[in-house]
């Protein structure tokens, strides 16, 4: 296997001390692992929704995290997708994916976005909690309005 500071850009030249500089503050987080699934790099971001240190993440493999994601990695064709990583303390958190895959030394390894949907699904779920009340209210309007027309006759 490479090793991860084969992965990590040299910072010498400007663009890739840039690009180092821009992963490591991305807001998203960022994953790079082998086609086994063992984690090769990881951002601040990736530590934080994981609920884990940096290096605790490089002692554990993307299956342990999200097998949904791990099951995806040598698949053809790169959607984003949605799916759930579970934190070490067992809460979920639902992320949206988006996966590539380069070549580094011969060897496949695999590029991660995840980005928390928490937030999303919670607004979602409220909004259909909206619609549904207004559903209601718009039957009970029709019934009562019904109703006021009975007794009226």
């Amino acid at each position: 296997m490479a090793p991860v500071s084969a992965l990590v850009p040299n910072c010498s030249q400007r663009s890739s001390c840039i690009t180092h500089f821009a992963l490591e503050n991305a807001s998203d987080a960022v994953l790079w692992s082998d086609g086994d699934g063992t984690l090769l790099y990881a951002n601040h971001s990736a530590a934080q929704l994981l609920g884990v240190s940096v290096e605790n993440i490089f002692a554990s493999n993307l299956q342990s995290f999200s097998p949904a994601i791990a099951d995806r990695l040598n698949t053809p064709g790169r959607q984003p997708f949605e799916c759930v990583c579970l934190r070490p303390d067992g809460q979920p958190v639902p992320v949206e994916v988006s996966l590539s895959s380069f070549e580094v030394d011969g060897r496949s390894c695999h590029c991660m976005f995840l980005r928390n949907v928490s937030e999303r699904k919670r607004l979602e779920l409220q909004l259909r909690h909206a619609h549904s009340m207004e559903a209601v209210g718009r039957l009970v309007d029709g019934v009562s309005h019904d109703f006021n027309n009975l007794l009226t006759a």
